[in-house]
């Protein structure tokens, strides 16, 4: 078996497209939990758990 008889199913992404839209995938959940995050610090008193559990993934 050669490695370059490998095939993709018709519809999948390949190459340098699919990780483009990889990255835009990971780029657009970063900044949503990073402005979550912001959101929480001026109510950190009262938003301590969110504040917390919206951090806790990106550092895991």
């Amino acid at each position: 078996m050669t490695e370059g008889n490998t095939r993709r199913p018709r519809g999948e992404p390949s190459g340098v497209v699919g990780n483009e839209r990889l990255t835009a995938l990971i780029g657009a959940v970063v900044l949503v939990l990073s402005v979550a995050e912001i959101a929480t610090v001026p109510t950190l008193g009262s938003l301590i758990v969110a504040h917390f559990f919206v951090g806790l993934p990106p550092t895991s």
